[in-house]
């Protein structure tokens, strides 16, 4: 389902990777008597026991919550899949904000886009280099699209790379579209945008 996708991520960065064995992912599913949908499997059996994605929780701090398989968190939310749901191929996720006292779940989209969207924007923070852009669906169509190779469309967002597998390209088409485009080189990024007349400000990422 984002195996083939998951593995063309991993090439463009030069991150090191864990990954929980077959064994691993059964015997926890066997634990925990939960069934792991296809894409949270997949990722748990590439690249899901490094903690180069921080948010994403490792199989000792996976918790059951309202009747809720939580799988990922962060400073606000917490994130899981409903365990009636479980069975399915590609189930919503679910999100709660820390903040509220409701305990309230929100849906937040299929677990597929859900991992592939923050995998692939956290490895655009993770590179040494990266610009963001405020472009149109169709401007980008027209004047980047074409210089790229498509790694996967969803919902959520369109991931793409070069020919050379050395920039990593996010478009995130929602409320503001915006573009993010990173890599280990600077050069990599501006001839992405070379003759197109968009005008960028690339960064450095303090966390690489």
């Amino acid at each position: 389902m984002i195996e083939q996708c998951l593995n063309e991520l991993k090439l463009i960065t030069s991150n090191s990777y864990e990954k929980y064995t077959k064994e691993e992912v059964n015997n926890f599913e066997s634990t925990m008597q939960i069934k792991f949908p296809i894409a949270l499997k997949e990722y748990y059996s590439i690249i899901g026991k490094s903690r180069n994605h921080l948010s994403f929780l490792p199989f000792e701090d996976i918790e059951i919550i309202d009747d809720i398989m939580t799988f990922f968190k962060d400073e606000d939310s917490i994130f899981g899949i409903k365990l009636d749901n479980k069975e399915k191929e590609d189930p919503p996720v679910y999100q709660r904000f820390l903040t509220e006292d409701t305990g309230r779940w929100y849906c937040e989209g299929k677990c597929s886009y859900f991992i592939l969207n923050f995998i692939a924007l956290e490895i655009v923070y993770s590179l040494p280099y990266m610009t963001k852009v405020r472009i149109s669906r169709n401007r980008f169509s027209e004047l980047i699209e074409k210089k790229l190779i498509k790694i996967n469309k969803n919902a959520l967002s369109e991931i793409f790379t070069d020919e050379h597998r050395k920039v990593l390209v996010v478009f995130i088409n929602r409320c503001t579209p915006t573009l993010y485009i990173a890599s280990h080189n600077k050069s990599y990024i501006t001839n992405i945008v070379e003759n197109t007349g968009i005008k960028i400000n690339i960064k450095e990422n303090s966390n690489t």
